[in-house]
């Protein structure tokens, strides 16, 4: 559910119930440890303590911390399981019925929650890190052996790829990828297997791949969906063992089925083998709620020769065992259910196998979230205004706000973004731009400019090269994007600076425009959303420049919008006088620092002092960087733009391209928690990345990238 789902709601009643686990049973085993010997029948109840600790299938872990944290999940076992067993050895029962009953569900109860904490194990961060760096030898390993010319060339490579695609476009079968290297290391590779070394035979194939996509390219979302899917049951569930055993059984059925030519003596033997693996993996399904089907007979049993009714609490002892029993075998075969059907579910519908409505469910949430700063400031203000007559009030409703406040989604099923991307992201793959995920929006901006004479040193490429963070980027790219938007609607649908667009334009394409821009708001909102709510590739001094803007644009939506187009010939004035000054400054620092080379053994301390003076200077100005002049400047340049659908294309351009340089270095613990929160569409759009070509950037070009935004 909470795969499907970002509800803030859902997430506090699943976090509460998950934490208090733990305290729940100290507090009963403790309690039955006391009062163990004089009631047998309130005895029985601690190897139930230890059920409930194994949890259901559905749910190892809550979140990644518990992954991380398996060593004390594991103590938590051992002292738990012991206290449980001085319950039951305490216990002293006159029909051995009873003594065997409690016997079977303290051996399900602790290899139920032994088996939980080996999965917290196999999830934990070090062992996915370990695995990826086997595959990532085992990938060198390979690529040595093509340049030594020990394997097959590349085009049986390319052949590979485009029988992959059909297969993902074509909706058949396809052993799906599980996804954990994205949530393995900060800095996924590509994939080096066959991807690079195909590299020239991808614009091919990824043409092929749009000529197919105007009926089915949302199956490559499907298929990404499908592969994170497999990654949230390996990393927050029971799967990964269950998986192990399931999976084989499976696809030797599969093949039984399909060998109708070989020999006869190969089919009796593949089906012998088949018949004993398919035995040992239903003994193992059968086997969490065995145990707990044998002791609720033994426990009838026991009830109709009268053995359990020994006192006056008796009765009400007695059927709490049952209500435990009963509950411990529902969502036991309610879980192994839910496994079962999860793994033959794909195969029924590749089967074309007509399946039930309710069986269609949602890979994740589906939803884009989105933060506009001008509507976070105006809210952020009512809050205050009603609260200033008392601050510690104040406080306390903005705490409380921040906590209730419910996160404003798109969805995306109802907007062209999903499409926009992928196709945008084909077309750097046509022109064979496998760098755009280093970008920041200069590929579409120097196609832009190339295409229009515009002058390389205008507001458009500054504001995206690497002498400006890429936060603060991303916060003038958002004041632009919004004062085109409502420029153009304050002038009535045309521009922030120039004439409208033209009347005889036909209804499609007024709407294909309205369409154009709310995407393009959507996704700066959602840009906005992943680096300052989400904190990704977020510094310390552009959170100050975030927070700076934010004041200056305190008031109502009205006052910040006007805000945003005033420009203050004064302010003006005074921002020119100081650059005076500091240049005035800066060249008489330089003065004395050239005079002081000449007669470094004389003057080295005020050296030092004017170097010292100069560093100073310049954090400063990189903490009062002057955003809102630069989205100001960039407003005006994309104003000055003609035809709105140019100006929104290329404004929507820089956009998937700050999504592209976002995705592979957001970082594996986002990605990680991501899954277990509803999932975030640049989660699918890496793994998508990944897969469609070498898009991934180089260590040398990640570095490099990294290196331009860090504080």
């Amino acid at each position: 559910m909470r795969r499907r789902s970002s509800s803030r709601v859902l997430s506090a009643v699943l976090w509460l119930a998950y934490l208090s686990a733990d305290s729940v049973a100290v507090f009963v085993l403790g309690h039955l440890a006391v009062r163990a010997g004089g009631e047998p029948v309130v005895s029985f109840w601690a190897p139930f303590v230890l059920v409930h600790l194994g949890g259901q299938d559905s749910i190892s872990a809550f979140s990644r911390q518990d992954n991380e944290l398996w060593q004390r999940h594991l103590l938590n076992l051992a002292t738990q399981a012991a206290v449980a067993g001085y319950v039951v050895a305490k216990a002293s029962w006159p029909d051995p019925r009873l003594t065997a009953a409690m016997a079977i569900m303290f051996v399900s109860g602790f290899f139920k929650y032994a088996e939980r904490t080996l999965c917290l194990y196999l999830a934990s961060p070090a062992k996915l890190m370990s695995e990826a760096l086997n595959d990532l030898s085992s990938i060198l390993r390979i690529i040595q052996e093509r340049i030594e010319g020990k394997v097959w060339p590349s085009v049986r490579e390319a052949n590979t790829l485009v029988a992959a695609f059909d297969k993902i476009l074509g909706d058949m079968s396809l052993p799906e990828d599980s996804g954990t290297t994205i949530v393995s290391v900060d800095a996924p590779s590509n994939m080096l297997d066959y991807m690079v070394a195909a590299a020239n035979d991808l614009p091919r194939i990824l043409e092929k791949v749009i000529q197919c996509k105007k009926h089915n390219y949302f199956r490559v979302y499907d298929y990404a969906g499908r592969c994170l899917k497999n990654s949230y049951q390996k990393l927050y569930t029971k799967h990964n063992l269950r998986i192990c055993l399931y999976a084989p059984s499976g696809r030797l059925i599969c093949k039984i089925t399909n060998c109708q030519h070989s020999s006869l003596l190969k089919n009796v033997v593949e089906t012998m083998f088949t018949t004993i693996f398919v035995f040992l993996v239903t003994l193992y399904n059968v086997f969490p709620f065995l145990p707990a089907l044998i002791a609720l007979v033994l426990l009838m049993a026991a009830d109709k020769g009268g053995q359990l009714h020994t006192s006056s609490r008796s009765s009400a002892d007695v059927t709490v065992s049952y209500i435990l029993l009963v509950g411990a075998l529902i969502l036991e075969v309610s879980s192994s259910a839910m496994i079962i059907f999860s793994i033959f579910k794909p195969k029924l519908a590749a089967k074309n196998i007509i399946l039930p409505e309710w069986t269609r469910s949602k890979q994740w949430s589906e939803k884009l979230a989105q933060y506009n700063m001008i509507k976070a400031v105006q809210a952020d203000h009512h809050t205050k205004a009603s609260c200033i007559s008392n601050c510690l009030v104040a406080k306390c409703a903005g705490l409380l706000c921040s906590l209730t406040h419910k996160t404003i989604t798109v969805d995306l099923g109802q907007t062209p973004i999903k499409e926009f991307i992928l196709d945008n992201l084909l077309d750097y793959g046509l022109r064979k731009e496998w760098s755009c995920s280093s970008s920041r929006g200069h590929l579409v901006l120097q196609r832009w400019i190339n295409g229009s004479y515009q002058h390389p040193g205008s507001a458009l490429p500054k504001s995206t090269s690497g002498s400006v963070d890429f936060p603060t980027s991303v916060l003038i790219w958002h004041i632009a994007t919004d004062i085109c938007y409502y420029g153009e609607i304050e002038s009535g649908g045309g521009g922030a600076a120039t004439t409208s667009s033209s009347s005889s334009s036909s209804t499609s394409s007024s709407d294909q425009l309205k369409d154009q821009k709310e995407m393009s708001r959507q996704l700066s909102n959602y840009v906005m959303h992943l680096v300052f709510k989400r904190g990704v590739m977020l510094t310390s001094k552009s959170q100050l420049v975030h927070d700076k803007v934010c004041a200056d644009l305190g008031g109502d939506e009205k006052d910040a919008i006007v805000k945003l187009f005033e420009t203050n010939i004064e302010e003006k004035k005074k921002q020119a006088t100081d650059i005076d000054e500091e240049q005035a400054g800066l060249n008489s620092t330089e003065a004395k620092v050239h005079i002081h080379s000449a007669s470094p053994a004389t003057t080295t301390p005020s050296s030092k002092h004017a170097q010292k003076l100069e560093l100073l200077r310049r954090a400063e100005a990189a903490l009062h960087h002057p955003v809102m002049s630069d989205a100001r400047e960039v407003a005006k340049v994309l104003g000055a733009i003609g035809g709105e659908a140019n100006r929104w294309g290329l404004i929507a351009g820089v956009w998937a391209e700050m999504l592209y340089y976002i995705a592979p270095r957001a970082g594996a613990a986002f990605h990680y928690e991501s899954l277990s929160t509803g999932g975030e569409f640049i989660t699918h759009l890496l793994f998508i990345m990944r897969l469609l070509g070498p898009f991934m950037p180089t260590p040398d070009g990640a570095s490099s990238s990294s290196s331009s935004s860090a504080p």
